[in-house]
């Protein structure tokens, strides 16, 4: 099954060429988050390991070798979208080691963006977000997933009303993500509904600082931190050491950009 996790696939293509006889991924729906395995089967090239795709999934010939070589991993879009998010709604944050040319779905984060009218400029390794004067847009969230989160947060600081769908299998994530980050959002006084794969959010609420609820979710409690940047007073949230998962850094990122973080 193709709509349950990507991930799945990208376990399978690691670790079939190394077996003796040639594997076919026959993939019986449509595959959900394609971009994450593309980016799978890139990094496999580079290692000297072909993979082929075909019209019913991929076909991996056996007896395969990776190569052993030093290899630089590219900046990670899926947490830069939280800081770029942080710049639209009210600073001036530029995240610097991402590859313009990655094959990582989560570059979409720029599109986003400038499609909720931020001021956003991107260079080939470097991406700049300034403070601008957000609005609602529609975002089919089918290949991005991880992005949800993120995108939540700037539509609630945008103006108008946004759309987020696509997005069934967030609730197959560490937590139900659409309920998670709904949720979050009306404690915080955001106008959000909650739909079955995805949300509408009515910008222009009159938000405000919360007891928020980390779910134990990494991706919950950096959005959700990202909103506390720009709430009075202060903000509680559970689960914080949930970042470890993915980011165990970003709360010092955060502070570097003049939040205030104390994490316990």
């Amino acid at each position: 099954s193709g709509d349950v996790s990507s991930q799945y696939v990208t376990g399978l293509l690691l670790a079939l060429p190394l077996l003796e006889g040639d594997s076919a991924v026959i993939l019986e729906t449509p595959l959900q988050s394609k971009p994450y395995v593309d980016m799978t089967v890139k990094v496999m090239q580079d290692y000297s390991v072909d993979v082929t795709e075909t019209d019913f999934g991929y076909l991996v010939h056996g007896n395969q070798t990776f190569d052993k070589i030093n290899y630089r991993v590219e900046g990670d879009w899926s947490q830069a979208a939280f800081f770029l998010v942080a710049g639209a709604i009210g600073g001036d944050v530029t995240v610097s080691g991402l590859d313009a040319d990655s094959t990582q779905g989560d570059k979409k984060i720029i599109e986003i963006l400038q499609s909720f009218s931020a001021n956003v400029t991107a260079g080939k390794q470097d991406v700049r977000c300034v403070k601008s004067s957000l609005k609602g847009a529609v975002v089919d969230a089918k290949d991005i997933p991880d992005l949800v989160p993120a995108i939540a947060v700037l539509a609630a600081f945008s103006d108008g009303e946004t759309v987020i769908n696509g997005a069934e299998r967030l609730r197959y994530k560490e937590s139900d993500r659409i309920k998670s980050v709904v949720e979050n959002l009306r404690r915080i006084g955001a106008d959000v509904a909650e739909t079955t794969d995805g949300m509408i959010i009515q910008g222009g609420a009159k938000l405000h600082s919360a007891k928020l609820e980390g779910y134990n979710d990494h991706r919950i409690v950096m959005a959700v931190s990202v909103a506390a940047l720009f709430l009075d007073g202060q903000t509680v949230i559970s689960d914080a050491e949930s970042i470890n998962k993915s980011y165990p850094e970003f709360f010092d990122d955060y502070n570097s950009i003049g939040g205030n973080a104390d994490v316990f």
